[in-house]
Order: C-alpha cells, then sequence, then structure tokens
C-alpha cells in the first residue's frame, strides 16, 4: 500500500504547506482539504457538533486520521480505540495524544475476546470504506459482534443522489448498479499517486434496505455542513438490534 494519506498528515502535523487532490477513475480531479483532520472543535460543522453528542461509553473510532474526534473524545473523559490502516496516520495520531490507536484494516477488525464496545465512529464519509454493497454488509455484521447490547454507530455517508455537476452524473449512468454507489478514487500529493480504493455511497431512502439483515436499524439521519454550507453527505445514527433481527 502507498501510504499518500499518511505522508500528508505527517506533513501537516509538521507545519507543512499541504495541497492535495482526490482522482477519480475516469479522470475527474478535485483539492482536498485535509486540514480539516486537525480541525480543532471549534472549526467542526454544526452536524459534527451534534453527533458527537451523541457518543456514549466506550468507543471505537474507525479511520481515525490525524486523531481529531479520538482525542476531542479522550479529553471529555471516553475510553476511546481509534484505527488506521495508513501507518502514517496512526504515527501522527500517536504523536498528537491518542493513548489507544493501532494500525488496523477496518475490513479485517481483530479484537480481544473482552473488548466490545458502545459507540462506533466512522466520520469523514468513513461508512463507505466497505467498498461496496456486499463489503458494508459484512463490516456491519462484524460491528454487530463487537459491540454491547445497546451499542450505536454514528457514521457519515456522502449522499450520491445530491450530485448536479455534470460529470458527477455521467460517472454514475456508468457505475450505477443495485444498491447505492461504488466509487473508485486516490490520492495525490506531490509526485505520489496512493493506491486505488472503493468508495461505497448510499442515500438516506436505500439506507434501510441496506441495513436489512445486519443487525442495525436507522435510527437518526443529521445533515452536514462545511464551512456554514450545506454538505451532500448525512451523518447517520443506527441503533443495534437485538438478535440482529431487523
Amino acid at each position: 500500500m502507498i501510504d499518500t494519506f499518511g505522508k500528508i498528515m505527517s506533513d501537516i502535523h509538521r507545519g507543512k504547506k499541504t495541497r492535495c487532490f482526490i482522482e477519480r477513475e475516469d479522470g475527474y480531479t478535485n483539492e482536498s482539504s485535509s486540514e480539516e483532520y486537525f480541525y480543532p472543535y471549534n472549526r467542526w460543522g454544526k452536524g459534527e457538533k451534534e453527533a458527537i453528542k451523541l457518543v456514549n461509553k466506550k468507543v471505537l473510532d474507525l479511520g481515525c486520521g490525524a486523531g481529531r474526534h479520538a482525542l476531542y473524545l479522550q479529553n471529555k473523559g471516553f475510553s476511546v480505540t481509534a484505527i488506521d490502516i495508513s501507518p502514517g496516520a496512526v504515527e501522527v495520531a500517536k504523536l498528537r495524544g491518542v493513548k489507544d490507536v493501532r494500525k488496523m484494516n477496518m475490513n479485517k477488525l481483530r479484537f480481544g475476546r473482552n473488548e466490545k464496545f458502545d459507540t462506533v465512529l466512522m466520520m469523514f464519509n468513513n461508512f463507505g470504506l466497505g467498498g461496496s454493497m456486499a463489503g458494508t454488509k459484512k463490516l456491519l455484521k462484524k460491528l454487530h459482534k463487537i459491540t454491547s447490547e445497546n451499542a450505536q454507530i454514528i457514521a457519515s455517508s456522502l449522499d450520491y443522489t445530491a450530485a448536479k455537476n455534470p460529470a458527477h452524473l455521467a460517472y454514475q449512468k456508468i457505475k450505477k448498479k443495485g444498491l447505492g454507489l461504488t466509487i473508485k478514487l486516490r490520492v495525490l500529493y506531490k509526485k505520489q499517486k496512493g493506491s486505488w480504493f472503493d468508495l461505497y455511497t448510499i442515500s438516506p431512502k436505500e439506507m434501510p434496505e441496506l441495513l436489512e439483515g445486519t443487525g442495525w436499524r436507522m435510527a437518526k439521519k443529521i445533515p452536514e455542513f462545511y464551512f456554514k454550507k450545506r454538505s451532500p453527505s448525512y451523518i447517520y445514527v443506527l441503533k443495534k438490534v437485538k438478535n440482529g433481527k431487523t
């Protein structure tokens, strides 16, 4: 794996100016503001602030990046385990003070038998890192097994149906198959090109169908805002269904 994301996190942490881009497989490229991974609470969007208030007890932060959410919750007294697949991001999170941060692929979760979580965080559109409908369902079932009886998932996901850009609509026309939409992306930074990865996106209308049989139900959706503008993403609050039934 080419750890382009980790390199960006490391450079920002060391005070370097960064300019990075997200490239889609069809060549569409957009500049990304990676400094957001370091924003203090007072610079968070109102949807994010609303969602973080719902966190309770023992927390698992999936795709923690530079540790923005883990640090905030840790300082509030929560027990937080943070994971990221990027070695560079994990190192930065450690340097910033996250007490329990581990390099781990969220699609290959490995925890001790007695490690049970009450809240699972999947921010910055990390709900999509399951990569596909099947991969996301598999991840949700795994999270059902490693969480407590009354657990919740607080997860951010891009709503692809909000797209208006003709380039996005043309891409969707080619790629749309079944429930949700999988987008293939990579990170570009300086002369480095990151590895391609799949981001699964889902609309609010499709979410209940996706959750069928996973042991989770949608309890709430919170619109996201960045720079006081409405984002095409939602934060979903999913509640655990006992015995895995929906």
